[in-house]
């Protein structure tokens, strides 16, 4: 039940995406495989630091959902809670 709602919620943020910035599939995909470089690249450079990021289904999300931008958050926030 748990993923179905998880689903449901990744779905409905890729729809309001869509809606509110109308912006092309193409244009989406590519900053969704950028945010996803950009999070793998970011733990890449934390593990010198001794600082992993937890790499998830949840995170990967954001950082498809959110891009660049949404990989900074995720990096600020994990380095604030820590």
């Amino acid at each position: 039940m748990n993923r179905l709602l998880l689903l449901l919620v990744i779905a409905g943020a890729i729809a309001l995406v869509f809606a509110f910035r109308r912006v092309k599939l193409r244009y989406f995909l590519l900053s969704a495989a950028a945010g996803i470089l950009a999070l793998i690249g970011a733990d890449f450079v934390c593990s010198f630091f001794h600082f992993n990021l937890p790499l998830n289904a949840l995170s990967l999300t954001l950082a498809a959902v959110g891009g660049i931008p949404g990989v900074i958050l995720y990096n600020v926030m994990a380095i604030m809670l820590t």
